[in-house]
């Protein structure tokens, strides 16, 4: 019985140790494909980084945008005014 006793412990102790390492390579292995895939990651956030443009800037460009569009309004209804006048030869009606 004895006998019988040892084998048994010697059987599990040597799926536990085959169990073990086959987790330890699973872990392994989801960590490299972890990091390398973490480069691919960093490299897409880098691209977007470059490629497009803060959102405060583009507000700021924007803003005077409007603004130059809203002196070109005035100035054009100036413009407006005076051909008119220069039309009618400064008569009023």
């Amino acid at each position: 019985m004895d006998a019988d006793l040892k084998w048994i412990i010697g059987i599990g102790a040597g799926l536990l140790l085959s169990f073990a390492t086959m987790l330890i390579g699973a872990f392994r292995n989801l960590a490299n494909r972890i990091s390398a895939n973490s480069a691919t990651l960093h490299t897409k956030i880098d691209k977007v980084k470059d490629d497009y443009v803060r959102r405060d800037d583009l507000d700021g460009h924007i803003q005077r945008i409007d603004e130059n569009v809203r002196d070109l309004r005035h100035e054009m209804r100036e413009n407006h005014t005076q051909v008119m006048e220069a039309i009618r030869g400064g008569k009023s009606p």
